[in-house]
């Protein structure tokens, strides 16, 4: 059997700058129906900037969400009609007033796919 869902319905419950919100009604592969919320997001990176002594460099940042301050890695929302590398690029730039001598895509992946 074929893990696949069938789409029969969307709702846009908010769309805002970052994220848009979405309820589809799908069909299962078995043909039960189910209900998905779905968070649209247009991507991200995040940046482990290493200096010339081996350390990380980390940013503080204050995250309403986990109400307090947070030590983080440089990270950022692409632009629309951004490449990565360049988002990459900026988001170090801003967020530390560092440049990159070089940079080296790692991974990318799905942080919540369902």
């Amino acid at each position: 059997m074929k893990l696949e869902e069938k789409v029969l319905s969307s709702n846009y419950i908010h769309k805002g700058r970052v994220v848009n919100l979405r309820v589809d009604e799908v069909e299962l592969a078995d043909g039960r129906r189910s209900t998905r919320e779905v968070v649209e997001h247009r991507g991200a990176v995040a940046i482990v900037p290493l200096l010339p002594d081996g350390r990380v460099l980390m940013v503080r940042q204050f995250r309403l969400p986990a109400g307090r301050e947070l030590l983080e890695i440089p990270a950022g929302t692409l632009d629309p009609g951004e490449e990565p590398a360049a988002c990459a690029a900026r988001e170090l730039r801003e967020e530390t007033g560092y440049a990159a001598a070089r940079l080296t895509p790692l991974f990318c992946s799905f942080l919540a796919p369902g």
